[in-house]
């Protein structure tokens, strides 16, 4: 039995479809103004609520990340893949993998197959992309514990 379903080029051919009718769309000046003033609220939002964020560094969180990380250098290592591992950001940490092709056959241990699956479940997000002749997977992790300062009248 062999199942064929493209719902990527579906949502594709859906997309477009939605484009096409979108640029069809002609809007009025007072349309437009509104959007924009839309626009300009939503960023004066997003502005203040990161103002009156802070990240406080969560132990737990790091520590698991820190032996995920010491996996995940033995992984690349032997999988023969570039590695990225970045802590520098305050809202998160990022583990890339950048290869031109990967796999993942029956003679790789139990213990990287781990690795990696452990990637794909703990990470918050995950973008699979292509940059130039490579494949670029990024694993986002959060670390640190967002916290919303009470705001002040």
């Amino acid at each position: 039995m062999k199942i064929v379903k493209n719902f990527y080029d579906m949502a594709e051919e859906r997309r477009k479809k939605e484009e096409r009718r979108y640029q069809n769309t002609r809007k009025t000046p007072e349309e437009e103004q509104r959007e924009q003033r839309e626009a300009e609220t939503l960023i004066r939002a997003v502005e203040t609520f990161e103002q009156n964020t802070c990240f406080v560094p969560d132990k737990e969180k790091e520590a698991e990340f820190e032996q995920l990380s010491l996996g995940v250098l033995e992984a690349a290592e032997l999988l023969n893949i570039n590695v990225t591992i970045d802590t520098d950001k305050r809202e998160y940490a990022v583990i890339e993998f950048s290869m031109k092709q990967l796999f993942i056959v029956d003679c790789v241990s139990p213990e990287i197959r781990s690795v990696i699956g452990m990637l794909f479940m703990k990470a918050e997000e995950i973008w699979i992309d292509r940059e130039e002749n490579h494949i670029c997977i990024t694993f986002y992790f959060s670390i640190n514990n967002r916290i919303v300062k009470k705001e002040q009248k």
